[in-house]
C-alpha cells in the first residue's frame, strides 16, 4: 500500500471558494519564503511519469475557504516529508501522516483574480498571485 511514495513541492496552490454558486479563488502559499511539501504519489506508465497529490480530510480553515468539498492536500512539514520517503515506513504511519494537519498559522493565503479559471487567459503568470478584494466576500 502506498509503496510509490513522492513529495509535490510547490510555492503555492490554489483552492476555490464557492458563493451563491460562483467560485472565488484562493492560493495558499507558506508565510516563510520556501515552499509546501505535499504528499503524493507516482506510477510509472511506460516511459512516463505521473503522480497524484493526497487530500484529506479539511481543516477549519480549508473548510471555510473549500466549502464545497471538505477536503485539503496533505501538506507535510521537513520532519514529515523524511517520514513520508522512508521505504521502511508501515501502514500505521503512513496512515498517521495522513491524518496529521500542517499548521494552519504556517499558511498565508488570499484571494487572487478569477482569471485563473478561465482557459483562454494566460495564468501563468506571476501576478496571478497577486490580492484581489471581492466586496460581496466576507470569508
Amino acid at each position: 500500500m502506498y509503496s510509490k511514495r513522492c513529495i509535490v513541492p510547490v510555492s503555492a496552490f490554489f483552492e476555490p471558494h464557492d458563493l451563491k454558486g460562483k467560485k472565488y479563488p484562493f492560493v495558499f502559499k507558506p508565510k516563510l519564503k520556501g515552499s509546501l511539501s505535499l504528499a503524493g504519489l507516482y506510477t510509472r506508465i511506460d516511459n512516463k511519469v505521473t503522480f497524484t497529490i493526497l487530500t484529506q480530510e479539511a481543516s477549519p480553515l480549508f473548510a471555510k475557504i473549500h466549502n464545497k468539498k471538505n477536503r485539503q492536500p496533505v501538506i507535510l512539514n521537513i520532519e514529515q516529508v523524511n517520514q513520508w520517503l522512508d521505504d521502511d515506513l508501515k501502514e500505521e504511519g503512513i496512515s498517521n501522516l495522513l491524518k496529521a494537519h500542517f499548521g494552519e498559522d504556517q499558511l498565508e493565503t488570499h484571494t487572487v483574480s478569477t482569471d485563473l479559471f478561465h482557459p483562454k487567459v494566460n495564468s501563468d503568470v506571476e501576478e496571478i498571485l497577486d490580492r484581489v478584494e471581492y466586496r460581496e466576500l466576507k470569508v
